[in-house]
């Protein structure tokens, strides 16, 4: 039995490894349209710091959903699948709902923020058209997180890349029709309005008992409620860390906004493909073992999944210092991306790739915290590594500029894993 939890696991992984391949694949083929057609520039330094607003709602909003959702939902259906479907429906109400309102709020405001975080206004005369881009964003964006936790805890991982996988193509096919920020938003914003609605129509025909609207926030328990607050918060903590790095990065110079944020996807790369090979196969996996009683089961998972985490890391870390530079410029160095910002990207891109092991391992850490429903842990960690963050990317980027950023990523990660590492550790010694 313990074989088969773990060959399941592993093999649910490596589905979800071969699909975000090919994701990355395209997302890869995204990322060189775009630095070919745009380069490390002003205007696209405009664009990344008008999306950093809806990323971070999104982020806060979603990514503690599932964490929350999942342990409460399978609750339920072991006593009652009419139960679990209420509660289900209830959330989703509840999440379309929020969504709104956020977006809503955020297409009032968005002309102020626009002000205060773009020195350099380029999309001025286009900002109610950018406003409803991002707004409408928000919504989509939020609402396909959402799905994607209900599709994941039915193991139907093969959906978990599928939506990078249609943001990819509409962006490089959007920016292919036009060169121009706007066309860039618009593909960014419709992949995922296409996913959202594959996503729908899965769910739909899945349900027996009915996908429908219910009053918003009716059937929320108090468990749930308490849980995805303490989540929320901590994912806010988490998600400004990289806002607060893109608003100094602006202060360091021209452009430096743009080069961190291709260091960061380059990263991305490796730190997306293992976090949803993992984490996403992690969350229904360790829920079912914590709710069958199966405690030892769980450590024997969590060690071979860390030990698998940590020895094909420090490979790749070794790799991409040696062979860094080649990576960057085979991908990025065309069209308006020159040989100095190839130079200038591999040096973020090698200080940030330090937290390969250590992001990716405490995800699981986290779906493991969640499970057992210990989530105050997960916020005080995020608290500790939100300030940890600050300081120390003001004392690093005087020293480094934005290596110094990417460093302090990287060590905040290392940090934070070591801290959930030891908590886990007492969690299932006591469970």
């Amino acid at each position: 039995m313990k074989e088969n939890v773990v060959k399941k696991f592993f093999s649910a992984s490596i589905l979800v490894v071969g699909v975000s391949v090919i994701a990355r694949f395209f997302g890869l083929i995204k990322e060189m349209v775009v630095a070919s057609s745009f380069g490390l520039s002003a205007e696209l330094d405009t664009f990344y710091l008008s999306l950093m607003i809806p990323a971070l709602v999104i982020s806060t909003l979603t990514n503690p959903l599932a964490s929350a959702f999942v342990p409460r939902y399978n609750q339920l259906k072991n006593k009652s699948e009419r139960a679990s479907m209420d509660f289900m429906n209830s959330v989703s109400s509840s999440m379309i709902t929020l969504l709104f309102i956020t977006a809503s709020v955020y297409f009032l405001v968005r002309p102020v923020l626009f002000e205060v975080l773009c020195d350099q206004n380029n999309l001025e005369q286009d900002s109610l058209i950018f406003s409803l881009i991002f707004s409408t964003f928000i919504i989509i964006q939020g609402l396909s997180n959402y799905y994607l936790a209900i599709l994941e805890n039915l193991k139907l991982f093969l959906f978990t890349s599928f939506g990078a996988i249609f943001s990819s193509l509409f962006v490089i096919a959007f920016v292919s029709i036009d060169k121009s920020i706007f066309y860039l938003a618009l593909g960014f914003v419709l992949g995922p309005a296409f996913y959202l609605l594959v996503q729908f129509v899965v769910l739909k025909k899945r349900f027996s008992l009915g996908f429908l609207w219910v009053m918003p926030f009716k059937n929320l328990d108090l468990s749930f409620k308490q849980q995805y607050g303490v989540l929320f918060l901590g994912s806010f903590l988490m998600g400004s860390t990289f806002l607060i790095d893109q608003t100094m990065a602006s202060y360091v110079g021209s452009e430096s906004v743009s080069a961190l944020n291709y260091g960061f996807r380059v990263v991305a790369l490796f730190t997306g493909t293992a976090t949803l090979a993992m984490g996403s196969v992690a969350l229904p996996f360790f829920s079912n073992l914590h709710i069958d009683g199966r405690i030892t089961e769980m450590k024997e998972l969590l060690h071979k999944v860390l030990w698998l985490v940590f020895g094909s890391s420090f490979i790749i870390v070794f790799l991409v210092w040696v062979f860094g530079q080649d990576l960057v410029s085979l991908l990025f160095e065309r069209g308006n991306f020159s040989a100095t910002d190839s130079e200038k990207v591999t040096e973020i891109f090698q200080f940030y790739i330090f937290q390969l092991p250590f992001y990716v391992g405490g995800i699981v850490l986290v779906r493991i915290i969640s499970v057992v429903q210990k989530n105050k842990v997960i916020l005080l960690i995020s608290g500790v590594n939100f300030i940890l963050n600050i300081g120390l990317n003001f004392i690093l980027v005087q020293y480094w500029g934005l290596k110094g950023i990417a460093l302090s990523t990287s060590i905040v990660y290392f940090i934070s894993f070591l801290l959930l590492w030891r908590n886990v550790r007492l969690i299932l010694s006591t469970d």
